[in-house]
């Protein structure tokens, strides 16, 4: 959907790791920003209907601000409340959503943990 020059797309993949454990994957592209909260707000809703671990992807994202922000604090506590797992992947130091966290004074753990309980995707040793 395009919006004033800006847009919010997202790409929704179930895929297993090597383990076999299922993951389902929304791949955001575009503003993560408030002109577009209800598309990002369905798709983490639909993201944890799935009852599967959660990986959202960020890296096509070019912009974040506080209410995506608010969005994935909303949606980590849910996903917490069920005691389910919310990754992310895509997220380098120089992202916007960094940027955008650290503007809203939070920081990362040591470990790469975002807003307490987004942590960064597991990766397998080859």
């Amino acid at each position: 959907m395009k919006f004033s020059g800006s847009y919010l797309d997202a790409k929704v993949k179930t895929s297993k790791d090597k383990s076999g454990h299922e993951f389902y994957t929304v791949t955001f592209d575009g503003s993560a920003t408030i002109a577009h909260a209800s598309e990002a707000a369905e798709y983490l809703r639909s993201a944890l209907l799935s009852e599967k671990s959660v990986v959202i992807n960020l890296a096509a994202v070019k912009q974040v601000d506080v209410s995506f922000l608010q969005l994935l604090i909303a949606a980590g506590r849910s996903f917490a409340a069920n005691d389910r797992s919310l990754y992310h992947d895509g997220i380098g130091a120089e992202h916007p959503f960094c940027e955008a966290a650290a503007l809203a004074g939070f920081a990362p753990s040591p470990e790469g943990v975002w807003l307490d309980f987004f942590h960064p995707l597991p990766r397998r040793r080859k």
